[in-house]
Parts: structure tokens; C-alpha cells; sequence
């Protein structure tokens, strides 16, 4: 059954199917009206305060009113606000990356390229190798740098693992770094192992999962 606000804990009985997770330091937020998230066991917050560059908890700029579970995520369904009505660089359509329902950064766009679209863009696409591809990026700097989005834009056959790896690379991508995530403190979000062909990550007993929704649109 899909329950709507679940207190990851001692308790919880996993799986669990809910709208909303909250965790220690975190919480996932699922909009999306045709995936779910399914978790198996709570360790996303370990990870987030044991990585090198933890969540930026401490930063000036975090508005505890908004944020007082920690970092959001949102796995949602591509979003359109209209303001990238001629695609990106006018060389892709709008579909290939997502809006943000809010404003990301306030960044000097490239040659060339919108100044909204850019201001409201989901910058940084992720894709399985095999047809999966998300869009992602978190509201940086003084905007909201504790509000990150990952969009679903196409499923193919690992979407679990695109979106695992967008919960991490949405904090490496925030500090520039990257790390083996075979290695601890990573290991506990499931076993990753490199794809040979694609190079992607490719997680064995993940501690989420992305299934078919529920609900419908």
C-alpha cells in the first residue's frame, strides 16, 4: 500500500511504498505520477554524513524553515514551465532536459543560450547507456543549496540505478568531486560495480527501488 509520509526508523517495516521519506538528514519526496519509490532500508543519511564533503547542513544561506528534515529530494516527472520554449542552445528540444519548478541559479548563461532557460534548467543529465536518462542539479550557491530535483525523463531498463547514482552525484557534482562508490561509506546503498561497456554504476541489493506507480496522472 502506498502510505504518504513514512519516519524511516528502528520500526519501519521494509519495503515501504510512500510519497514521502524522511531519513537522517534527508528526505525524498516522490512526485512523480508514474514511478514510486520503493526503500529497503534507511542509510542514505550515513552516507551523506559520512562522505568527505557532507551535506552543506552548516551553510549560511540553508532556510532551516523550509529544510528542517535536511536535504530534499524530489523524483518527479519532467516538468515544462515554459521557460524554455525554444529548447537549449536551440540545438535540443525542451524535452531533453527538464525545468526545475523553481529557480536553480542565477548563473551567466553560455553563447548563445537563454538566460531564463538556463536560470530554470535541470542542468546535468544522467543516463544508463541503454535508453535510461534522468536530469538533475540542486538549487546552488544562496538560492537553496538543500532543494535538489532528479526528473525521470526516460526509463530504460536501469532506472534504479540512474537514480541512485543521481542522489549521489547530485551532492559530488555540488563540491566537484568524485569517489569509488564500491567503497565505504557508500557501500551500504547497495553494491556498485562499473559497467565494462557503458561505464556506468550498476547496484546490486540497492536500498531503493523505482517501480511502476500506483497512481495515475
Amino acid at each position: 500500500p502506498m502510505q504518504d509520509v513514512v519516519v524511516l526508523g528502528p520500526n519501519t517495516r521494509y519495503p515501504v511504498r510512500a510519497r514521502a521519506f524522511r531519513g537522517w538528514g534527508y528526505e525524498i519526496v516522490d512526485k512523480s505520477q508514474k514511478w514510486d519509490v520503493v526503500m529497503y532500508r534507511d542509510v542514505l543519511g550515513y552516507v551523506l554524513h559520512k562522505a568527505k564533503h557532507p551535506a552543506p547542513w552548516n551553510s549560511p544561506v540553508v532556510d532551516w524553515s523550509k529544510h528542517p528534515h535536511g536535504v530534499r529530494y524530489t523524483i518527479m516527472d519532467p516538468y515544462y514551465g515554459g521557460h524554455c520554449p525554444h529548447g537549449w542552445l536551440g540545438t535540443r528540444v525542451p524535452q531533453e532536459l527538464s525545468e526545475a519548478p523553481i529557480q536553480i541559479n542565477d548563473w551567466a548563461p553560455p553563447p548563445g543560450a537563454s538566460a531564463e532557460c538556463y536560470h530554470w534548467l535541470l542542468l546535468f543529465p544522467a543516463g544508463d547507456g541503454e535508453g535510461g536518462l534522468v536530469s538533475w542539479s540542486c538549487s546552488w550557491l544562496y538560492h537553496d543549496p538543500m532543494e535538489c530535483f532528479i526528473a525521470i525523463q526516460h526509463p530504460g531498463p536501469h532506472i534504479t540505478d540512474v537514480v541512485i547514482s543521481g542522489l549521489r552525484d547530485v551532492l559530488n557534482w555540488q563540491y566537484g568531486e568524485y569517489h569509488d562508490f564500491s567503497k565505504p561509506p557508500y557501500d551500504v546503498m547497495g553494491k556498485a560495480t562499473r559497467d565494462p561497456k557503458t561505464g556506468q554504476w550498476r547496484w546490486t541489493n540497492p536500498f531503493l527501488k523505482i517501480v511502476p506507480g500506483l497512481r495515475s496522472p
